[in-house]
């Protein structure tokens, strides 16, 4: 997944955002967890955008 600008962050965020409520609910945490965690990079890395 190539995140050029502001929108391909929203959509990745987005994807990684309804996969972690799917994980959670199946009662998969950790991947939960994993999957918080990167979300929570890609709004570091959004908020350095220009």
């Amino acid at each position: 997944f190539d995140i050029e600008n502001e929108a391909d962050f929203d959509e990745r965020i987005g994807q990684l955002e309804k996969a972690m409520k799917a994980a959670a609910a199946e009662l998969s945490f950790e991947k939960a967890a994993a999957l918080r965690d990167q979300i929570k990079q890609l709004r570091q890395l959004q908020l350095r955008l220009p």
